[in-house]
């Protein structure tokens, strides 16, 4: 009997030894653990003219942040990291390309290998072949634009699963707010923390909002909203030729002010109904900025599974413009009460029918083409970005 517990104790560490040299072979050269294959390929439709593909996606391979795994569990840091650089050339008034080309200096100087890719919305075959290429082998990826060229580059990235790093070169820069990036100005310092995430694994999982509407879909990795805001957004792409500036929203805004776009929205959110047939704003969000920090879902987290929603009565410009301001006051007051007469709720999926075309933003970029029923929904721990286990996204 005692050699047969013995045999069977021989025959349990065996298997225990071949499971984790299995784990082992599964990890490809650069120290990740090898992608699940992606059968997923973007593909245009007039949704939006750069995001769209088709959906769901398979839930991502890297490792959760939490709980953590043993320190044996993680790869050795990387000696020699290749970064593709994904470049906006018209963001920061143009200068967008010249702050790439000082940080590809500096990252060759800390040992990395950047890869550069150029981004134009308008060239998307190009564009995309470019993009891919860069990603290709790569341990980490950056930003270099607004929220704009991240929004136009989700398909790739969520195709490659490459941690995101922002370098903020937009007009609000709000995913660079969510990961502290927003302030670094010296390139020096980015490119060193960019070096330091990447080679020592650091990153988190970002969920994803996943829009429907018909046959079409799209990606947004910050928030989606209906009403005026969004009205002033797609006014603005009709006459927009190059790089904007807070200033070029000023003349589609006072447009805005005389004609509001208010449709009568039903929203429901998990089964529960927060308007009917009722007309104001709605936010869907992912994470908790919004422009000039007004942000109406303060308390989004992009890593809770589920979306912030926030239905606001308004039958005026000027009920809009006092939700607006009621919103800033109370980041001001950094209070955590909700707003009187606001509706808000927490939901995976949120349900928006209008009787007619819905007019729609995401991550700051028009949503053209949807029909007179939208949905939204949450794609968990879809979207790797480099940050360090602690911080809060």
């Amino acid at each position: 009997m005692r050699g047969q517990n013995c045999q069977k104790h021989a025959e349990q560490g065996d298997a225990s030894s071949h499971s984790h040299a299995l784990k082992k072979t599964q990890r490809s050269a650069t120290g990740y653990l090898s992608p699940v294959p992606c059968p997923l390929s973007p593909v245009s439709c007039p949704l939006s003219p750069v995001s769209c593909f088709p959906f769901p996606i398979p839930r991502s391979p890297f490792p959760a942040p939490s709980p953590p795994h043993p320190t044996s569990d993680y790869p050795p840091a990387l000696h020699i990291v290749r970064i593709a650089l994904i470049i906006n050339p018209r963001a920061g008034s143009g200068r967008a390309a010249l702050v790439a080309q000082r940080l590809e200096t500096l990252l060759k100087d800390l040992g990395c290998q950047p890869v550069a890719a150029f981004v134009h919305p308008r060239e998307r075959d190009t564009t995309t072949a470019s993009t891919r290429a860069a990603l290709e082998g790569a341990h980490a990826v950056a930003i270099v634009g607004g929220d704009g060229t991240l929004h136009h580059s989700l398909p790739e990235l969520l195709h490659a699963r490459v941690p995101v790093y922002h370098v903020p070169l937009g007009t609000e820069n709000l995913f660079a707010r969510a990961l502290r990036t927003h302030h670094t100005r010296d390139l020096a310092q980015a490119a060193t923390r960019l070096h330091t995430l990447a080679r020592t694994h650091a990153y988190q999982h970002l969920d994803v909002l996943q829009l429907t509407s018909g046959e079409h879909r799209c990606a947004a990795a910050i928030m989606c909203t209906v009403g005026p805001d969004a009205s002033v957004v797609h006014r603005l792409a009709r006459v927009r030729t190059g790089a904007i500036s807070h200033a070029s929203y000023i003349a589609p805004a006072l447009r805005e002010a005389f004609a509001p776009h208010l449709p009568s929205l039903t929203v429901i959110a998990d089964g529960v109904q927060l308007a009917s047939s009722e007309p104001g704003w709605l936010v869907v969000a992912n994470l908790p900025h919004y422009a000039r920090g007004i942000n109406p879902c303060r308390n989004a987290r992009a890593t809770d599974a589920q979306l912030d929603v926030a239905f606001f009565p308004a039958r005026s410009a000027a009920s809009v413009l006092a939700w607006y301001a009621r919103c800033a006051a109370r980041m001001q007051l950094d209070a955590d009460s909700s707003l009187p007469g606001a509706r808000a709720a927490r939901a995976r999926s949120v349900t928006i029918s209008a009787s007619a075309p819905i007019i729609a933003q995401a991550d700051g970029d028009a949503i053209a083409g949807l029909g007179s029923t939208l949905t939204i929904s949450v794609l968990p721990g879809v979207l790797p970005v480099l940050a360090d286990a602690d911080m809060v996204l």
